[in-house]
């Protein structure tokens, strides 16, 4: 368990960077699209965030732990992608 918390803290880290470079191609669009894209920002953290507490909890727990770490990187990945997708 302590390897998977490992590369899910250096995933996290990863995720922080790309919200990070998101947010600043966001601050350039206007309107509508800026709107748009800062709420799937707001959603990318939440989940990211999501993720986080999940990582924590990860040493206290067992295998029903990892599946739902599992589900919230998939959600995050998912939202990631339709960001892109803007």
């Amino acid at each position: 368990m302590q390897t998977i918390r490992k590369q899910m803290e250096t995933k996290l880290d990863e995720y922080g960077k790309e919200i990070d470079q998101l947010q600043a191609k966001a601050e350039k669009l206007e309107g509508d699209a800026k709107a748009k894209a800062e709420q799937h920002l707001a959603a990318l953290r939440q989940k990211r965030d999501a993720v986080a507490e999940k990582v924590k909890d990860l040493g206290s727990s067992s295998g029903s732990a990892w599946e739902q770490l599992n589900s919230g990187n998939k959600a995050y990945k998912k939202t990631a992608a339709a960001f892109v997708k803007l």
